[in-house]
């Protein structure tokens, strides 16, 4: 059986267009207590007792394990509540942690994510993790919106 991401992936590999980048500014991130769907831009994410949900600065919705938050973020110590009453931790980026690999993609386009079914439109991002920057077909890729991308990624 072909793996879900192959031809997306080798399209990307063939065109070159990888580059390094990194997060630049924090996000906020709170505990899952009961498996629970969150609508993301790219798609429904699955959720699991002990995962993070992560928001970003524009209100986006991510899902991330705590080991790969706690790699790639350190708490500010900042806290606060939502409408819901949950309580939401700041986390920032950890320079040398928070790099991956991003291609911009020239059309819509889906991947098959350790979460769920992400879709991107025409100039969204497809990334990879740094620890994958050499591997041509990675286990987890990921979308990310171009002005999401833009404004809190940099090219480094």
């Amino acid at each position: 059986m072909t793996p879900p991401n192959r031809a997306l992936l080798q399209q990307i590999n063939r065109n070159g267009v990888w580059f390094a980048a990194r997060k630049t500014v924090p996000v906020w991130a709170r505990r899952v207590t009961a498996p629970e769907v969150v609508a993301s831009r790219e798609g429904d994410l699955q959720a699991k007792v002990g995962d993070f949900v992560c928001r970003g600065i524009a209100g986006e919705f991510w899902v991330q394990t705590e080991p790969t938050l706690r790699a790639k973020y350190g708490e500010t110590g900042q806290t606060s509540l939502d409408d819901r009453g949950l309580e939401w931790t700041e986390f920032a980026p950890l320079p040398e942690s928070s790099r991956v690999m991003a291609a911009e993609v020239g059309h819509p386009f889906e991947v098959h994510s350790s979460w769920g079914v992400l879709s991107g439109k025409e100039g969204d991002y497809l990334l990879k993790a740094w620890r994958d920057r050499d591997v041509e077909f990675p286990a987890d890729v990921w979308t990310v919106d171009r002005e999401v991308f833009q404004t809190t990624y940099a090219r480094v």
